[in-house]
């Protein structure tokens, strides 16, 4: 026998290995795509609503607004400088 026939015999054992790895990748590149897509939530859609607005307590009359109560404590002059 020649050295060709070996040569091809191992040839195709190595592509037969390849061809092995390949099919081993495919089916662990599928089984986790499989738990990719089980772990995935679906959430329902909804439509986001416009926030309703309150009319504003001078437009309602005095009727549940706050007393207005006079400051009794003075800030400190070096935060009245910061609030300028």
């Amino acid at each position: 026998m020649s050295a060709s026939y070996f040569e091809r015999g191992a040839l195709l054992d190595q592509l037969e290995l390849q061809l092995a790895d390949l099919e081993e990748n495919a089916a662990h590149a599928e089984t986790a795509a499989q738990l990719a897509a089980a772990e995935k939530i679906t959430v329902p859609s909804f439509e986001r609503r416009k926030a309703a607005r309150r009319p504003h307590s001078s437009s309602a009359g005095m009727a549940g607004a706050l007393p207005v109560v006079p400051s009794l404590v003075e800030a400190p002059p070096r935060a009245k400088r910061h609030l300028l």
